[in-house]
């Protein structure tokens, strides 16, 4: 089992900001109240099997979509803020009176050959992390915009060696244009995936046959096919040390 270590910068971040949290603990609302299936009434079985073979499962009911969303760890706005444009300057209004400030600006000379995506303002932004993230020996963190959220921005993807690397990491990101708004304590906005380094080779083949069976096997049913043949659960927990026992004989009565 990997082991990953999300460590307050300091006592302030501590006391005061809520910790990571594992991904699926933040699914977005739109996923939430999304039905599993579609083109049913409530008086029948939900299942169905269209003219073309296909059953009417909707994304709820995606097993790579969910695993995707949920994978690792989730780092969330530490408190309220407020965005407003005045004379092409973006600026950030937070709630919070402590020390720390969420947000920065790059200059853009730092970025000036980046393709900027479309609807998005030029200034890059960045958000200041309040926690130091380390990982075992030979273990990377791959960092990606919260995934199948919608939100107002967009955080640059970046893999870190954190079995090395002993800071804060720092993750740019654009808002979107014109976005005067309010983003709610305890937005995600950068997803945190461990990754295993290892060497890897990547080999070109035809033969299919092996595959096919297996697949053709998994198509005696209808639903949860993926699930059912071919998908392993993934779990991702939080251990807060501050709580644990120092009681050498605590292991005993767990």
């Amino acid at each position: 089992m990997s082991k990953i270590k999300f460590i307050a910068f300091n006592k302030e971040v501590f006391d005061d900001f809520n910790p990571p949290q594992p991904s699926s603990k933040v699914s977005p609302s739109w996923y939430k109240e999304m039905p599993a299936f579609y083109n049913y009434n409530q008086t029948e079985d939900q299942r169905k099997i269209g003219s073309n073979g296909n059953p009417n499962l909707t994304l709820k009911r995606c097993v790579p979509f969910r695993d995707a969303m949920h994978c690792g760890y989730m780092l969330t706005t530490p408190f309220d803020c407020y965005f407003t444009k005045n004379n092409n300057k973006i600026l950030i209004n937070q709630s919070y009176e402590g020390e720390f400030v969420l947000v920065h600006e790059h200059t853009i000379e730092q970025y000036f050959m980046y393709p900027i995506p479309e609807g998005y303002e030029i200034a890059l932004l960045k958000w200041n992390n309040p926690w130091i993230i380390q990982t075992q020996k030979g273990w990377s963190t791959m960092f990606v915009s919260p995934m199948h959220h919608d939100l107002p921005f967009y955080t640059l993807s970046g893999l870190v060696d954190t079995d090395k690397h002993p800071a804060p990491i720092a993750f740019p990101f654009f808002i979107k244009k014109n976005f005067n708004g309010f983003i709610p304590k305890g937005t995600p906005y950068v997803q945190c995936i461990p990754i295993k380094r290892e060497k890897n080779t990547a080999y070109i083949s035809h033969n299919i046959d092996s595959l096919y069976y297996k697949w053709r096997k998994a198509t005696t049913q209808a639903f949860d096919r993926y699930k059912d043949y071919f998908h392993t659960p993934k779990q991702y927990k939080i251990v807060n040390n501050q709580t644990e026992s120092k009681c050498p004989f605590s292991k005993f009565f767990k």
